[in-house]
């Protein structure tokens, strides 16, 4: 074959594939009428309206997710924070774990919460004292005491309750009127396992022995309740070692409860559980 020939088999090559391409082409589109473009116009703008509130929906819940995310962040943070959010919050260090409360004066008062002392109890005591109000009632049983204290959270100035060892309780520095704190930590005076009483979150300490102390010696802790910056506390309990401390706080019913006995969780818990009977019924 010549190079005449050659090209000339080549160019009708190429003709034969640019035709082949052509027919495969699609073939053009007439652009609508204005009579589909009026019908269809209400369609595309409902389409851009959704696509709009889609956009804005996203927005929002990206905007929701970080403030979630930060108030999460500055609750954890800030005793501060979560005051605001609640009336009360729990402060822990080494030496002491602190109830902060902000009172108020709403409130049902400490005659509407009776609790129900367990079978062989028996009521030795019931009063309510005429300054701070609290009403203490205690059973005594040949197991040993079962003491139950309603403390309002009233007043006028925030009121701190402070779990020590006796080794700390009621003691301040006579310069600043602080009490001991310690460093970061938990104290290893008494273990701590939280609990719920009548969808309310509470917390069950477990006074544990001194180690290394002679048996006649006695040893525990107690609650301490300050108002303000009075260094002088108003109110103060004892809890013997191997005996548990249930507390919990009621905002609705304004008070600050606790039972103290040697009984188990569950029934600390039960009996805490009574005085809701009626709310139930």
């Amino acid at each position: 074959m010549t190079d005449i020939t050659y090209e000339r088999a080549l160019r009708q090559g190429a003709q034969r594939m640019a035709a082949l391409l052509a027919s495969e082409l699609p073939e053009t589109v007439a652009p609508p009428s204005p009579e589909f473009t009026r019908r269809m116009e209400p369609v595309v703008q409902q389409g851009a309206r959704r696509q709009s509130r889609r956009r804005m929906w996203q927005r929002t819940a990206a905007a929701l997710v970080t403030v979630c995310l930060s108030c999460g962040v500055i609750l954890a943070a800030s005793p501060v924070a979560r005051a605001a959010v609640s009336r009360w919050f729990v402060q822990i260090t080494e030496l002491v774990t602190a109830y902060r409360i902000t009172p108020a004066d709403a409130g049902d008062t400490v005659q509407d919460y009776i609790p129900t002392a367990p079978l062989g109890y028996v009521l030795s005591g019931d009063f309510t004292g005429r300054e701070n109000g609290i009403r203490v009632m205690r059973w005594t049983s040949s197991q040993g005491d079962l003491l139950f204290e309603a403390v309002p959270m009233t007043g006028d100035e925030p009121i701190s309750v402070e779990l020590r060892s006796s080794s700390t309780g009621g003691l301040s520095s006579t310069e600043t009127g602080q009490r001991p704190t310690g460093g970061a930590g938990e104290p290893e005076d008494y273990e701590t396992e939280n609990v719920t009483v009548h969808g309310l979150s509470a917390r069950l300490y477990r006074i544990l022995p001194a180690e290394g102390t002679a048996p006649q010696v006695q040893h525990g802790c107690g609650l301490w309740f300050y108002r303000g910056s009075d260094p002088v506390h108003f109110h103060q309990v004892s809890i013997p070692e191997g005996a548990a401390a249930l507390v919990w706080v009621d905002e609705r019913a304004n008070c600050l409860f606790l039972l103290i006995g040697g009984q188990s969780r569950q029934e600390l818990v039960s009996v805490a559980e009574s005085m809701y009977e009626s709310e139930r019924s």
